[in-house]
C-alpha cells in the first residue's frame, strides 16, 4: 500500500497493527520528501511503537548516510541492524551528456537551406556531439578519464531567417536520438521530466521504427480491447505500438500503462517515452536511458531551492539508474539532453567537461549520494521551542496533532521513534514527546476555549486525515442544517448522502475547503467555486452565487456518477472541447483524465465525505450515548462513491470484492441491480459477489447482452468485461 493508504488505515484502526511482524518500504528515500516525509516518518514510529517486534526492511539506491539510519533502528527497535551497502553493481552504465559542435552548429547556419513553400523559415542540420566518462559517476576532473566525439546522429532544426530563435531543443533531440537508438534495434526509455504531455507529442512525431518483433501480440490485443472500452474510443497506444513505440505517463488509464509495459517487454515497442514517475519502482528492459531535460514541472512555484535540488538529484539519477538494469543486460547508457543545448569547443577539452559538468551536475554524484533528513525534525524543534502557529505550519503538520492529544490511541511516545526525533537535541535527556507534549496541549486547549469545540474534535480530525479547523467548519456546518435523524439514515441510498455532502459544503468557510477549491480548477469552468487568497474569508457568510456554483460541482459528479467510460464523462463536463484520441497537451482525453488524478477533484471530494462520514459517526454516538454506535453502511460507501464514480451499491462491492476496474463494476452493478443485498451482513455480501461472478463467467454472452443492452451495451464491451473477470 501507498504511504497514504497505511496512515489511513493507522487512523482509522491503529490495533490491526499490533500484530504486524515485517514492513517492507522500497524506496525508502522518500522520506526525505517534503510533501510526504513528515507522514513517512510518523508511520514508522507509529508502527514501532504499536508493534514493538516488527521488523523492517528498508530498501533504496539513493541513500548516502546509511549509517544514520541504522543508528537510529538500533535506538527504537529490538533487533539489530544490519546495513547491506553493495557498491558494486552486476552492470555498468556509461553516463554522458549530448550538445553540439560550436563551429559545426555555425556551419550549419550557414548552409541552412528555404524550407519548401516557406518563405521565411529555414531548415539545417548539424551533428551532435557527447562527452562520456568512462569510470561511472563523473568524479574525476582529469580529461583522459572521459571521452568526446561525434554522436553519428544529427540535429535537424528550423529557424526564422531574420530573427534567429530555434525550436524546441530538448523535444526535437528526445525524438531523434529515440528514433537513432531505437532503429539500431537498442531497447531505449526516454524521460520527460517538466511536463507529462511531451511523451505523447513526441511520439507523435517520431517515425516508424521497423522491427521484426513489432507485430501486436494477442495478450496486449485483449488489454487494448479494455483500454478501449474504458476510453469509450480507440487508446492511441495502437497506431504508436504499430511504429514500435510506445508511451508510460500519469495521463493514461492503468490498462494503458500495463499495455505499454508488456509493449516494451515483450519487444514489440522499442522505445518508450515516459514521465519520471516511472522511474520509481519499475524495472524494464532499458539498454538507453535518455533524460529529456534537467527542469522539473514545478521548479518555478517558490519552492525551497535546497528541497528543489534534492528532488532533482533524486529524481534524475534514479531515472538514468533505469540504463542496464541486471536482469535485461550486462551494460547501459545514459545520455543526458541539458535544458539549453552545449556548444562544445573541438579545441578546449577542459572547457567541454566543465560545460557538461555544470549542465549535467548530478553525474558527478553515485547513486547513493542522498542524504536522508526527515522534515519532522524541523516540526518537532517548532513544537520545543513553542513557535508553532496554527496558521502558518503545512496542514500536513497540523493534521498530524491530533494524533497525539489526549485519548488518542496513538500515543504521543511515538514522536520518540521517529527518524526526524533523533535529529533533534534533546535537553537534559528529556524525551522528545515530553518536550513537544506542553505545545500540543496548547493548540489542544486554545482551540478548545475560542471555538467551544467538542471533545470528539480532535478524534474526528485524526480519523479523518484533516485539519481541525476543517472539522470545526464542518460542524458548524452540519448543526446549521441539522443532524440527520439515526434511524432514518440507515434507509438513505448514496444519492441522499450526496445531497447532504453538498448542502454541507456550501455553508463552509472557504479557507477550510482551499485544497478542494484549488482541484477544482481542473474542471475549467468559471461557474465552479474557486479559492482566492486576496479575498477575506473572516466572517464569510454563504451568497446566492456561491450556492449555485456548488451545484456546478454536484453536476459534474453526476456526469461522472452516469458515464461508463471516459468519453461520456468529458462529452458531460466539457462540452466545448473537440473529441479526439489524440493525448497532446489541452486535447480531450489528457483533460478528462486529470479530473481523475491523484488530488484532483474527485479525489479530494471523497477526502471531504471521509470528513462527513468521522463527524456524523461522533453525533450519533452522543445522541445515542453508546460509543459503539456505526454510521449507516451506505454512509460509510460514499468516499470511495464519489473517488471512483460508482454510485450504486452493487457496483461498489464490485469494485472492492471482485475487480478493482471501474467500467466492470458499473456494468455489472446494472447487471445485478435487481438481487436483494443484506447490508447488514458484509461477510453475506463478499461471498454472494464471488458467486455472482463465477455464475457471470458460466452465462452466455447472448444471455448477458439480452440484460445489458438495456443500458446501452454494445457486443465489444461486453467482450472486454468477460476479458476482465477472466
Amino acid at each position: 500500500m501507498t504511504p497514504e493508504k497505511c496512515a489511513l488505515a493507522l487512523r482509522v484502526a491503529p490495533e490491526a497493527f499490533k500484530t504486524c511482524r515485517l514492513c517492507i518500504f522500497d524506496e525508502f528515500h522518500e522520506l526525505n520528501s517534503s510533501s510526504r516525509g513528515v507522514l513517512i516518518d510518523v508511520i514508522f514510529g507509529t508502527l514501532l511503537t504499536l508493534s514493538p517486534t516488527i521488523r523492517l526492511q528498508l530498501i533504496s539506491a539513493m541513500v548516502e548516510n546509511s549509517n544514520d539510519i541504522k543508528s537510529w533502528l538500533e535506538e527504537v527497535s529490538e533487533y539489530p541492524v544490519e546495513v547491506i551497502d553493495i557498491k558494486w553493481r552486476p552492470t555498468r552504465t556509461m553516463r554522458g551528456v549530448v550538445g553540439l559542435q560550436k563551429n559545426k552548429f555555425l556551419e550549419s547556419l550557414s548552409n541552412a537551406t528555404l524550407k519548401p513553400r516557406a518563405t521565411k523559415k529555414m531548415i539545417a542540420k548539424t551533428p551532435y556531439f557527447a562527452l562520456f566518462g568512462l569510470q561511472g559517476a563523473w568524479l574525476s576532473n582529469e580529461t583522459n578519464e572521459y571521452r568526446y566525439g561525434k554522436l553519428g546522429a544529427d540535429f535537424s532544426f528550423e529557424f526564422m531567417k531574420d530573427n534567429f530563435k530555434m525550436g524546441s531543443w530538448v523535444n526535437s533531440t528526445a525524438e531523434q536520438l529515440s528514433y537513432y537508438f531505437g532503429l539500431r534495434g537498442m531497447k531505449t526509455i526516454t524521460f520527460f521530466p517538466k511536463n507529462k504531455n511531451y511523451p505523447f507529442t513526441v511520439a507523435r512525431n517520431m517515425q516508424m521504427i521497423p522491427n521484426e518483433t513489432n507485430k501486436i501480440t494477442e495478450e496486449i490485443d485483449r488489454l487494448l480491447l479494455i483500454a478501449n472500452v474504458e476510453l469509450g474510443m480507440e487508446s492511441k497506444l495502437k497506431e504508436l505500438i504499430n511504429k514500435g513505440i510506445t508511451v508510460h505517463t500519469s495521463l493514461m488509464t492503468q490498462t494503458e500503462k500495463e499495455v505499454s509495459e508488456l509493449a516494451f517487454k515483450q519487444g514489440v515497442a522499442k522505445v518508450m517515452l515516459a514521465t519520471s514517475t516511472l522511474s520509481q519502482g519499475l524495472n524494464l528492459p532499458a539498454e538507453v536511458v535518455l533524460l529529456a531535460g534537467t527542469e522539473l514541472g514545478d521548479e518555478f512555484n517558490n519552492v525551497d531551492p535546497e528541497t528543489l535540488l534534492s528532488r532533482k538529484n533524486s529524481q534524475f539519477l534514479n531515472s538514468i539508474g533505469r540504463a542496464g538494469r541486471a536482469e535485461f543486460a550486462n551494460q547501459g547508457l545514459a545520455i543526458v539532453i541539458p535544458s539549453k543545448p552545449i556548444h562544445f569547443n573541438n579545441e578546449r577539452e577542459k572547457y567541454n567537461l566543465i560545460a557538461a559538468k555544470h549542465a549535467a551536475w548530478f553525474l558527478e554524484y553515485q547513486d547513493a549520494s542522498q542524504t536522508i533528513e526527515s522534515p519532522l525534525s524541523t516540526f518537532l524543534k517548532q513544537l520545543i521551542e513553542g513557535n508553532v502557529d496554527p496558521d502558518y505550519i503545512s496542514d500536513e503538520e497540523l493534521a498530524l496533532l491530533p494524533f497525539f492529544t489526549e485519548n488518542s490511541p496513538i500515543p504521543i511516545e511515538v514522536l520518540n521513534k521517529t527518524f526526524g526525533a533523533q535529529k533533534v537535541e534533546k535537553r537534559d535527556g528529556t524525551s522528545i514527546s515530553l518536550l513537544a507534549r506542553p505545545a500540543i496541549n496548547k493548540i489542544h486547549d486554545n482551540f478548545k476555549s475560542e471555538t467551544n469545540s467538542p471533545d470528539w474534535i480532535f478524534s474526528s480530525a485524526r480519523k479523518s486525515g484533516v485539519t481541525i479547523f476543517v472539522v470545526q467548519e464542518m460542524i458548524k456546518s452540519i448543526l446549521e442544517i441539522g443532524i440527520p435523524n439515526f434511524e432514518q439514515a440507515k434507509t438513505w441510498e448514496i444519492t441522499k448522502w450526496v445531497d447532504l455532502l453538498f448542502g454541507v459544503l456550501v455553508n463552509m468557510n472557504p479557507k477550510s475547503l482551499r485544497p478542494l477549491l484549488y482541484s477544482f480548477n481542473t474542471f475549467k469552468n468559471n461557474e465552479v467555486p474557486q479559492y482566492n487568497e486576496i479575498i477575506e474569508y473572516t466572517g464569510w457568510n454563504s451568497t446566492d452565487e456561491w450556492k449555485k456554483s456548488w451545484e456546478m460541482v454536484k453536476d459534474n459528479l453526476n456526469y461522472y456518477y452516469n458515464s461508463k467510460n471516459i468519453k461520456e464523462l468529458g462529452e458531460g463536463i466539457f462540452p466545448n472541447i473537440r473529441i479526439t484520441n489524440e493525448r497532446t497537451q489541452g486535447s480531450f482525453i489528457p483533460t478528462v483524465l486529470k479530473l481523475l488524478e491523484f488530488k484532483g477533484p474527485f479525489e479530494n471530494l471523497s477526502r471531504y465525505a471521509g470528513v462527513l462520514v468521522s463527524v456524523l459517526e461522533e453525533f450519533w454516538k452522543e445522541i445515542q450515548q453508546s460509543q459503539e454506535t456505526k454510521v449507516p453502511y451506505m454512509l460509510s460507501l460514499l468516499p470511495i462513491s464519489i473517488k471512483y464514480g460508482l454510485n450504486n451499491l452493487h457496483s461498489i462491492l464490485w469494485y472492492r470484492y471482485a475487480n478493482r476496474n471501474r467500467f466492470a463494476a458499473k456494468a455489472l452493478g446494472l447487471y445485478f441491480k435487481e438481487q436483494q443485498l443484506n447490508i447488514d451482513n458484509e461477510k453475506e455480501m463478499y461471498n454472494t459477489i464471488k458467486r455472482n461472478k463465477k455464475a457471470f463467467l458460466l452465462t452466455s454472452q447472448e444471455e448477458i447482452m439480452k440484460v445489458l443492452e438495456q443500458f446501452n451495451y454494445t457486443e465489444v464491451e461486453i467482450k472486454a468485461l468477460l476479458e476482465i473477470l477472466e
